[in-house]
């Protein structure tokens, strides 16, 4: 209907607002504890895409389909390591001029 779309920003406004919060609490408390500003943020988002991923396969649990939660499970991490990880190293690497070679050799 036609507040569909007043409905959705309004949700992406509430979310933007939370996020910030969240994020600006954390920075604080970083700052009281004297941690720094990257892993108060590393911590935040993984909260941040843990614990709704832990609600839903308790869920799912609960009603009898434990393969679901086990498979919301492992692909939700899955996809957060490919999306987290590999796609800005695949944008930013380009961007920067090219891969480089990393050495594998153990250091002793």
């Amino acid at each position: 209907g036609p507040l569909v779309p007043r409905s959705f920003f309004s949700s992406v406004l509430w979310i933007s607002a939370i996020s910030y919060g969240m994020v600006d609490a954390a920075a604080v408390v970083g700052c009281v504890l004297d941690v720094p500003e990257v892993v108060m943020g590393t911590l935040v988002l993984a909260a941040g895409t843990s614990i709704p991923d832990a609600l839903s396969s308790v869920s799912v649990a609960k009603a009898g389909q434990g393969d679901m939660a086990v498979a919301n499970a492992v692909g939700s991490n899955v996809f957060d390591i490919w999306l987290g990880l590999g796609l800005p190293w695949l944008v930013f690497l380009p961007a920067r001029g090219g891969f480089e070679e990393v050495p594998t050799a153990p250091p002793w």
